[in-house]
């Protein structure tokens, strides 16, 4: 499901993509990782980093910021 919609959603990354066994492969530059996290995000189910870093760190500090729960307890 991941590979059909990045390449709905960016369909120049086909031509970046590789098939490894019945894994796709994603190996490519990106400007910013505003759109590449929000797309592992929403995926993360399905996606596995591999060497980037950056990546990791962007998405640990959004979750961080953003999808922290605070759990209180009820009196």
């Amino acid at each position: 499901m991941a590979k059909n919609l990045l390449i709905e959603e960016y369909p120049l990354a086909e031509k970046e993509l590789r098939k490894e066994g019945d894994k796709w492969i994603l190996e490519t530059m990106v400007s910013g990782m505003e759109g590449v996290g929000r797309f592992v995000i929403g995926l993360a189910h399905e996606i596995k980093i591999i060497d980037s870093p950056e990546l990791e760190r962007y998405i640990q500090d959004f979750t961080r910021k953003y999808l922290s729960i605070e759990l209180y307890e009820e009196d």
